[in-house]
């Protein structure tokens, strides 16, 4: 018995081609821990960088101290609106009368808070 017949040989056959097909759309990104949750609050910690605090200052002649607190509490309760780098979050409050917009950039379990546009916030009623 020879070698040669005892051994099975492998056949490779060529690529086949078939026509292309539609692209598929492209997937959404996943869902990252901070994206998946609707609050700040329920990102980690929350830290105000001092530009956003200064920026919040200027809009509420608050002392720096009492204007980075305020400003943290008001934002615990900022809602998730689009994800991106910065990720941006929105609090908005009839009682404080303030529309806070905040970029936000994660670090782990730290929610640093970028920057911050504030407006003045009224709620319109139907009457």
């Amino acid at each position: 018995m020879t070698t040669a017949t005892s051994e099975k040989r492998l056949r490779i056959s060529p690529p086949v081609h078939e026509p292309h097909a539609a692209a598929a759309p492209p997937a959404a990104p996943a869902a990252t821990p901070h994206t998946a949750r609707k609050t700040l609050e329920h990102c980690g910690h929350v830290y105000v960088t001092r530009a956003a605090t200064v920026r919040f200052m200027q809009f509420t002649g608050m002392q720096f101290e009492a204007a980075r607190r305020v400003l943290t509490e008001e934002l615990l309760d900022a809602h998730f609106v689009e994800l991106g780098p910065p990720t941006l979050f929105r609090a908005r409050s009839s009682r404080t009368g303030r529309d806070i917009s905040a970029r936000v950039t994660m670090a782990g379990r730290l929610a640093v808070v970028v920057s911050i546009h504030v407006r003045e916030y009224y709620r319109l009623t139907g009457a």
